[in-house]
């Protein structure tokens, strides 16, 4: 591979690459708790990649968030970067899709049944964090091997703040991916299409909730 993308050439950070819009629907992400290793396997080719600008947001009531990818580049607008400018906590924030298989899986609270190998959709913001995996996967493109069907070690330091994807990258192996079920990439144009309505929706709950904790008590709610 002669021209590498911007990623594995330390330009995966360049303003100006483009970006999409991010709706999971039914497919999951790949997610880590502070401290946990876990056994991902790349279903990703290495040229894949390519920066979708995303915005991250937490509903009041909700354990987990939303994402919606930014509309300035499809709109010329976004109301998400509008509602950040004034009320911040909603950065857009520049992202890298890969296709993962989570080896470990987990283990079901209600049934205690083990889900192993599953596929889930490997979201990763951290600047340093895609440094270090990009100096691990030129490593495999230098000896003549790719990202798709690498194994890797991956670890959460203990920092709350750490990436939710990991900050630490260790090779392990090349596995065979004809051993596995789906090993099929997920459609990242599809689950990154800009959704203007969605984000509408999103604004307007935001607005609804900020409204919620300004909205003054009235006298006759006090029990005292």
């Amino acid at each position: 591979m002669t021209d590498k993308p911007a990623w594995l050439a330390g330009e995966w950070y360049d303003k100006d690459s483009t970006t999409g819009s991010s709706d999971d629907g039914e497919i999951r992400r790949f997610f880590m708790k502070p401290g946990e290793e876990r056994k991902l396997i790349f279903l990703t080719d290495a040229e894949t990649p390519q920066p979708v600008w995303e915005h991250k947001v937490f509903h009041t009531g909700t354990k987990m968030p939303s994402f919606h990818t930014c509309l300035r580049e499809s709109e010329g607008n976004c109301p998400l970067c509008d509602w950040h400018s004034e009320h911040g906590k909603v950065p857009a924030r520049k992202t890298l899709f890969m296709t993962v298989i989570d080896v470990e899986g987990f283990v079901s609270n209600r049934t205690q049944k083990a889900y192993t190998n599953l596929k889930r959709l490997y979201a990763i913001t951290s600047s340093s964090s895609i440094e270090l995996l990009s100096k691990r996967v030129n490593r495999l493109i230098d000896g003549g091997k790719n990202l798709r069907g690498a194994q890797f070690m991956i670890g959460r330091t203990t920092n709350d703040k750490s990436p939710a994807s990991g900050d630490d990258f260790e090779y392990l192996e090349h596995i065979d991916l004809d051993t596995l079920e789906d090993t099929a990439e997920y459609d990242y144009e599809a689950i990154t299409k800009p959704d203007p309505e969605a984000v509408k929706r999103c604004v307007e709950r935001l607005k609804t909730e900020i409204e919620a904790v300004s909205k003054p008590v009235d006298e006759a709610d006090i029990p005292f």
